[in-house]
């Protein structure tokens, strides 16, 4: 029989040596649960820190990139945008990071310093 409970665990499992005992003894089959609560305990503080950054640079970092994002169409695999290309979308330090080319002036990211490139068709050696 059981002398300490599922909730002892959580204390006990710090220092005590009857409970380690009595847990190779007598707990089979709860272990999986204990390590997954356990765990669960632990991330639940880890989690919210990192939603509440990420809010937090959704909100205001983020929205300096987002709002210089333009309107999109992907039809039968071409792209169509609502600005001039190429349109670029820069970072904090002026540089580009997104290039938006639906003419075909770039093909690589190789002579930029751009992240990302979107073209006209995935593949622009396709066709």
């Amino acid at each position: 029989m059981k002398r300490y409970s599922f909730i002892h665990a959580f204390v006990l499992s710090f220092f005590s040596k009857s409970f380690y005992q009595d847990v190779g003894r007598h707990w089979r089959g709860t272990g999986l649960l204990y390590i997954f609560i356990a765990l669960l305990l632990v991330w639940i503080p880890t989690v919210i820190r990192m939603q509440v950054g990420f809010s937090r640079f959704a909100a205001q970092e983020g929205s300096r990139f987002t709002q210089q994002i333009p309107h999109i169409t992907i039809r039968k695999g071409q792209v169509s945008t609502d600005v001039t290309t190429p349109y670029f979308i820069k970072g904090d330090d002026g540089e580009p990071l997104v290039i938006i080319d639906t003419t075909g002036k770039y093909e690589s990211l190789d002579s930029t310093s751009a992240s990302f490139l979107l073209t006209k068709n995935p593949n622009p050696h396709s066709q």
